[in-house]
């Protein structure tokens, strides 16, 4: 549970860095852009949790996803390539694939 709490608030601090293309338009797009924007400690914090605590950074984590990447203004592209059809799932989606690509 520390480990979620690791990633609470994320949604609070300065912006990822701003991409020259606004938005992710697909799953590996974002995996790789959620990488450049956690440090190190992140990365390993996330890569240690369970697959079953992933849904408990929807709301720190996710949310920043879900500001940062446009998926409260739509961003149809990104939610096709997840499989996914609101921005909630599109987050936990992205989240997964992040946390999968770290553990190899």
């Amino acid at each position: 549970m520390q480990f979620l709490n690791f990633f609470r608030g994320m949604e609070k601090p300065a912006e990822m860095a701003r991409p020259p293309s606004p938005f992710p338009q697909t799953l590996e797009e974002a995996v790789t852009r959620l990488l450049n924007n956690l440090d190190a400690e992140q990365q390993h914090k996330l890569a240690l949790l369970s697959e079953q605590s992933i849904e408990g950074l929807n709301y720190g984590l996710g949310a920043r996803i879900r500001r940062d990447f446009g998926l409260w203004h739509g961003n149809p592209a990104l939610m096709r390539s997840c499989e996914t059809c609101n921005p909630e799932d599109t987050s936990i989606a992205i989240i997964r694939a992040t946390w999968a690509r770290l553990r190899g």
